[in-house]
């Protein structure tokens, strides 16, 4: 249920797919976004020393990968919840 849950769409039958709107579905969804932010942190963190001692990859390549990794992490955590308020000017309007 949770997976049909987040991306909007509950199967009844082969044919029949109804969107959902509950609070709590966009609230688990919304909870992901924060989960994958600080994964991608911790993994860009984590993969520096790594790359640096284990490969001996130079800093500044290093860096190349590593750096979108945490500013994409640190982006999904810092605008998270922007489609509700989105979706809530748009309803106002309409």
């Amino acid at each position: 249920m949770f997976f049909y849950c987040c991306y909007g769409t509950v199967p009844h039958t082969a044919t029949d797919t109804r969107t959902i709107n509950s609070p709590v579905c966009k609230k688990k969804f919304m909870q992901s976004e924060v989960k994958w932010g600080i994964g991608l942190i911790i993994f860009g963190v984590l993969l520096i020393p790594v790359l640096q001692a284990a490969y001996s990859v130079p800093l500044v390549a290093t860096l190349y990968i590593t750096v979108p990794l945490i500013v994409i992490g640190i982006a999904l955590i810092a605008f998270r919840g922007r489609e509700a308020m989105i979706e809530g000017i748009l309803e106002e309007t309409q």
